[in-house]
């Protein structure tokens, strides 16, 4: 608060209006310091930001730092808002030209100071009146400062909940998909297995037929070889398991599912 009581280019000209806000800024020291936060001050400007063509929005005061949040406050004169009154120069520009350049408002002092807490949405501010010195803002300010810490740690806790659940329910989906494909590995042995055999049993009928229907040396010969070939390739006699463990995803848990799918690939752009 020295740099303040040294520097007071960001409070009214008035020395009394000053010195109710230097008051006010000791009590917010005080007060943060109290509630169990952590303070970081700004030095202040030796010559005033303040001018008729602009809003002011404070000099940054004191940063406080809690747990979660992070919070700078400014402080600095309320200006007000009113239509721009054209000097002489731009009455005269006016006749010439027509038409003047000029902005729309000026901003003029009122000899009132606030507090303002710039960051996070919305923007607070506390605002000196002719009944109320900022200084009895302080308990609001830090009340308010108290509010940001909690809400900003429900929401530190709640990502963090949303995240744990995302994870766990991920890791579910990935057993889930490893179970789902250990499955299929088994059904695509069946299917695969049935199959062959399937054409295994009417290879077999075609070579009987063919024997049954055909009395010559060529055919005897050929149906000689047939058979041979027929035993080496015998699904059942041929039979081997699938090299992985067996499924221990259900049946009714893979009626339920269907059959598995590899998930389809995205491709980004690369910016």
């Amino acid at each position: 608060m020295r740099s303040l009581s040294k520097h007071r280019g960001a409070l009214p000209r008035d020395r009394e209006a000053q010195q109710r806000a230097i008051d006010a800024a000791d009590a917010l020291v005080d007060a943060a310091l109290e509630a169990g936060f952590t303070l970081d001050g700004h030095e202040q400007p030796s010559k005033s930001p303040i001018n008729g063509g602009s809003p002011f929005t404070g000099c940054a005061l004191v940063t406080i730092i809690g747990e979660e949040v992070k919070l700078t406050v400014t402080i600095g004169e309320q200006l007000k808002r009113v239509p721009h009154e054209l000097t002489d120069q731009e009455k005269a520009d006016k006749e010439r030209r027509g038409y003047s350049w000029t902005r729309r408002y000026d901003y003029i002092r009122t000899g009132m100071t606030f507090f303002r807490i710039k960051d996070g949405y919305p923007v607070k501010k506390f605002l000196e009146t002719e009944r109320k010195p900022l200084i009895d803002h302080v308990p609001g300010l830090i009340a308010f400062v108290q509010r940001q810490e909690v809400e900003a740690r429900e929401r530190r806790e709640a990502a963090e909940r949303w995240a744990r659940e995302r994870a766990e329910q991920e890791e579910r989906a990935r057993i889930l998909a490893a179970r789902r494909k250990a499955y299929d590995v088994w059904e695509k042995a069946l299917s695969t297995g049935f199959e062959e055999w399937d054409r295994f049993e009417r290879l077999r009928r075609y070579i009987n037929a063919l024997e049954a229907g055909t009395s010559s040396v060529e055919a005897g010969e050929f149906v000689r070889w047939a058979r041979g070939h027929m035993e080496a390739l015998d699904p059942l006699r041929n039979f081997q398991l699938p090299t992985t463990e067996v499924p221990d995803l259900s049946h009714d848990e893979r009626a339920r599912h269907g059959e598995y799918r590899e998930p389809p690939r995205s491709y980004g752009y690369g910016w």
